[in-house]
């Protein structure tokens, strides 16, 4: 995998993770979908990393 890949892999990750921060704040976001999106990502940084 290429380091750019990689790296917007890690960036798109702390974006979710900002995003879900948010959402637990204001009950009106999809927080469902956040999740999901937040699982999918967590899962690519885990194969960049291994």
């Amino acid at each position: 995998m290429s380091n750019q890949v990689a790296f917007l892999i890690f960036e798109l990750k702390g974006m979710i993770d900002t995003i879900e921060e948010m959402a637990s704040i204001d009950e009106q976001w999809n927080y469902p979908c956040i999740e999901r999106l937040q699982k999918k990502v967590n899962e690519l940084v885990e194969l960049v990393k291994g």
